[in-house]
């Protein structure tokens, strides 16, 4: 009796142990990692961005990342802890100045979460800064509806390149059209950059970027442009806006003399309104005076010049 009992709890015992992998396993993490980085006259803006999922392919949320950074001498530049978003993304960004280490250098990633194993992924990562810079003269342009302005695009560099670099314009404002007369250039070479303002162009002051992208090389700068009203337009406004106010006030003037009120005396009163309300008219026009102001004394002017009419 006593042998069957042993034989038993071994038994049970065996086939616990047995079990204890199933029960212990943990979920596996799939993880996809990118790193792209962006230079420009001041150094170079290192993109981390990852995503983590089940092997389902369902996101997993709340993930610790840790990453860190270490550049070629094996000296730590860089640390950081994230967590995954409920889309399971997770991104990480830094900045290195354009006179850090040049060559390889390394990024360690580890993510982990209870219940899942960790995950972990070494990223070598090569940046070389010695190769060209964008330079824009002027870096500060003003355009009025109707010109064209022309802004001159360097490449320079510290050592001699033999490659070939594509220039490109970002964020132009609707109603601005460009021209390039190199869009392929080397370093050393300039291209010339041909902003044309059309008349409908909306006046403001807009960031331009000016991308130039070569053998995995990208870099930018970028050039504030400012579009100014056309005086033709101006005059226009207020040709249409002053002129039938001060020809009603001629008029009403004129109907009064007819009238033969205060021995053909104009009345100096009801013709400081009209002007009031021209010059109001001529204020809204150029832009000196607000929308909320100039609602409140319009009405003012209109109801005195129908009280005195």
């Amino acid at each position: 009796m006593k042998t069957k009992k042993f034989f038993l709890t071994l038994f049970i015992i065996l086939l616990i142990i047995s079990s204890l992998p199933h029960i212990l396993a943990l979920n596996k993490m799939l993880v996809s990692i990118s790193v792209n980085h962006y230079s420009n006259e001041f150094g170079e803006l290192i993109v981390i961005n990852g995503k983590i999922s089940n092997e389902a392919g369902y996101p997993i949320q709340n993930v610790l990342v840790s990453i860190q950074v270490n550049n070629p001498n094996g000296s730590v530049i860089h640390v950081a802890l994230v967590y995954s978003s409920r889309n399971g993304t997770f991104k990480d960004e830094f900045s290195l100045s354009s006179d850090a280490l040049e060559g390889n250098y390394t990024i360690y990633v580890m993510a982990s979460k209870l219940g899942y194993e960790d995950f972990r992924a070494v990223i070598p990562l090569s940046l070389f800064f010695s190769d060209f810079l964008i330079v824009a003269s002027p870096n500060f342009i003003e355009v009025m509806q109707g010109e064209t302005k022309q802004v001159l695009i360097t490449l320079i560099s510290n050592k001699s390149l033999n490659f070939t670099v594509l220039l490109q314009v970002s964020g132009l404002p609707e109603g601005i059209k460009y021209s390039l007369n190199q869009t392929f250039v080397t370093p050393f070479k300039a291209s010339m950059l041909t902003i044309e303002a059309s008349k409908e162009a909306k006046p403001g002051i807009y960031n331009v970027t000016i991308i130039g992208a070569g053998r995995g090389k990208v870099r930018y700068v970028n050039i504030n442009l400012a579009i100014i009203k056309s005086k033709e337009n101006l005059n226009l406004i207020l040709v249409s806006t002053v002129l039938p106010l001060t020809l009603i006030s001629i008029l009403i003037f004129l109907k009064r003399i007819k009238r033969g009120k205060e021995d053909s005396k104009f009345d100096r009163k009801y013709l400081a309104y009209a002007r009031a309300l021209a010059k109001l008219e001529e204020l809204k026009a150029q832009g000196k005076i607000g929308d909320e102001d100039y609602d409140k004394l319009r009405k003012e002017y209109e109801e005195k010049l129908k009280k005195d009419s």
